[in-house]
């Protein structure tokens, strides 16, 4: 009799140990999942909205320096046919523009149909800026752009109230005729931190 109350003391232990066990791992679980997401989760996120596409498929390709500020870090992802470049730290995008391709690698398609004006590229630049970068006032900033062989336009506004290594911080985006987005750097920010 005696026995058989230490076996259904152990059975019941052991079926408390297991419910306990099973709750912890549920919960571990449900923790898991309402975690924060990694840095690369959100930089996936940031770039999937910077090129307003869901279903972007993006690779970390690796670390570097920002080429425009060698104190500030990035990281670089990759899709098909662009790198992107993001600041280790804040997550925004620094830079975009082709991936580096490989000689008799599929290129990106571009629109030169010649669809588009300067003066209307320039409101599309100043859209694309505002909408991804709303802090950024470009009236307080100075227009400095162009455009190269009538094919692709290049928009840049500088902050002409400091100088770094001789030139202006300054933000930039490029299109084709056709409206096809070519790049976008972000450089405001460059040395900030050592005036």
């Amino acid at each position: 009799m005696r026995n058989m109350k230490n076996q259904g003391k152990l059975i019941v232990s052991a079926v408390v140990i297991v419910v306990f066990m099973v709750a912890g791992f549920f919960i571990i679980l449900k923790n898991k999942s309402n975690s924060e997401p990694t840095k690369q989760e959100k930089a996936t996120l940031e770039i999937r909205s910077f090129m307003n596409d869901d279903s972007l498929k993006i690779q970390y390709a690796n670390e570097s320096k920002f080429a425009y500020d060698e104190n500030i870090d990035e990281d670089i992802y990759i899709s098909e046919f662009d790198q992107f470049e993001v600041n280790s730290k804040t997550g925004e995008i620094l830079q975009f523009g082709p991936k580096p391709s490989v000689v008799g690698g599929k290129q990106k398609a571009y629109d030169y149909s010649n669809k588009y004006t300067e003066a209307e590229l320039e409101k599309m630049a100043k859209d694309f800026i505002t909408s991804h970068n709303p802090k950024i006032k470009l009236n307080e900033l100075i227009a400095n752009g162009g455009n190269k062989e009538e094919t692709n336009y290049f928009f840049r506004w500088e902050d002409r109230t400091r100088r770094v290594d001789g030139a202006y911080p300054f933000i930039e985006v490029g299109f084709t005729n056709g409206g096809s987005i070519l790049s976008y750097v972000n450089a405001l920010d460059i040395d900030k931190n050592n005036n």
